[in-house]
């Protein structure tokens, strides 16, 4: 693992419940993040779960927000989030309830998953395509 890049992370905890994000285990690709309060995202809707920290990530990359499949399947849905290194105000977590009863999240309870990815500069230019013999959109098995 010492020839991976190295990530220095800083965080600010904003709130007295806040806690740092952590891995279940050392070699886990993702940290677990937490509920720095109590909230209820009403049935069939969305809402926001603070996290109770801001961070500072190093230019040349990003941090992810992903949910966490124990919820999911219980129709609890984290939305993808991306952090850019520049941001600084507390993070938090979009959650969308797809059930018909409330969900209450408890302060401390873990919500979503924070892993971090190198950004790569990209170039992009206008050209014309070269054909393949993919089809469209969702023909992967079409006959």
């Amino acid at each position: 693992m010492t020839d991976l890049p190295h990530l220095q992370l800083k965080i600010a905890l904003l709130h007295p419940n806040a806690t740092f994000p952590k891995k279940a285990h050392e070699s886990d690709a993702c940290y677990d993040v937490t509920a720095s309060e109590d909230v209820t995202v009403n049935a069939r809707s969305t809402g926001m779960v603070p996290l109770g920290w801001a961070m500072e990530l190093q230019e040349g990359w990003e941090a992810q927000l992903r949910g966490r499949s124990g919820l999911a399947s219980r129709g609890i849905v984290a939305h993808l989030g991306t952090i850019d290194h520049l941001y600084r105000k507390e993070v938090k977590v979009i959650l969308h309830n797809l059930t018909d009863s409330d969900f209450v999240v408890r302060t401390h309870d873990r919500v979503a998953q924070l892993t971090f990815v190198p950004v790569y500069p990209v170039t992009i230019k206008s050209c014309t395509l070269v054909e393949t013999s993919r089809g469209g959109f969702g023909s992967t098995g079409m006959q």
